[in-house]
């Protein structure tokens, strides 16, 4: 959100304060929250090195081949969260 509303990639940009996600949300009261739950730790243990290079590399071949905008492209949990790359 803060890079689309900088001028240029150069600008400098001062990290966001401790209270700026509650202040967000208390102006944008339509947004809700949802406490995500933590990956099991042999899920996280489990996962190699090689597995996550060919994923990303099947995921960018994917992206190029059918030609997949970066603003199209969401992320969804087992959980049901989903957000924007």
């Amino acid at each position: 959100m803060r890079k689309s509303r900088t001028e240029s990639i150069s600008q400098f940009m001062r990290p966001i304060g401790t209270t700026w996600v509650p202040h967000f949300l208390d102006r944008h009261s339509h947004l809700k929250t949802k406490i995500s739950k933590a990956i099991e730790s042999a899920r996280v243990r489990d996962v190699t090195r090689e597995q996550v290079l060919k994923f990303n590399s099947e995921f960018r071949r994917v992206i190029h081949e059918n030609n997949i905008k970066l603003q199209n492209i969401y992320n969804a949990d087992e959980t049901g969260s989903c957000s924007l790359f």
